[in-house]
């Protein structure tokens, strides 16, 4: 009897030993957390092979790999390095690469508005972009802004941000008469 239990136990020890080397094959250990190198030029050449990852206000992440860093994720989303706010230093790394994750305090490209409404001489003209005041026009209607009630004229002025074609085409049709 002693015999037999004795090779039981063998055989599980043999059989925890197996499990314990399987298990050490099949999981991965965690990639370690990168830092951009400090140098001449050499920042600028690991961060173009940076993912980044950007969450906005209105709560949708956004993830880019432009080819020249920063710079291109600046122009791609028309931001300022003033707009992201980085949360670490450190860059994450996984099995798809390295990638710096940060949060932007306005919309996302999906949710800014397409068009706004605005005051061009005297009549209600659309805008592309968010109101402001360089934007480029895409159309002067022939709508006078004085015939239109005076809390909306005052919005007019503050820019009124229309979200797509759609909605474009709603708040054109209801300015004129």
């Amino acid at each position: 009897m002693s015999k037999k239990l004795w090779l039981l136990g063998a055989a599980a020890l043999l059989t925890l030993v197996c499990a314990a080397i399987l298990y050490a094959f099949l999981i991965e250990p965690l990639p370690p957390e990168a830092e951009l190198p400090q140098g001449s030029g050499l920042g600028d050449a690991v961060e173009s092979l940076l993912a980044y990852r950007l969450r906005f206000a209105c709560g949708h992440y956004y993830s880019h790999s432009p080819q020249d860093g920063a710079a291109g994720l600046l122009r791609y989303f028309d931001l300022t390095e003033g707009d992201i706010v980085w949360e670490d230093v450190a860059i994450s790394t996984s099995a798809t690469g390295a990638m710096r994750q940060g949060s932007v305090a306005g919309l996302c490209p999906a949710c800014k508005p397409q068009y706004f409404a605005g005051v061009k001489d005297g009549y209600v003209a659309i805008y592309y972009g968010s109101p402001r005041q360089d934007a480029p026009l895409k159309q002067l209607t022939a709508v006078r802004l004085e015939l239109l009630p005076k809390d909306f004229q005052a919005s007019l002025r503050r820019g009124i941000p229309i979200r797509d074609d759609y909605a474009l085409m709603l708040f054109l049709e209801g300015i004129e008469y």
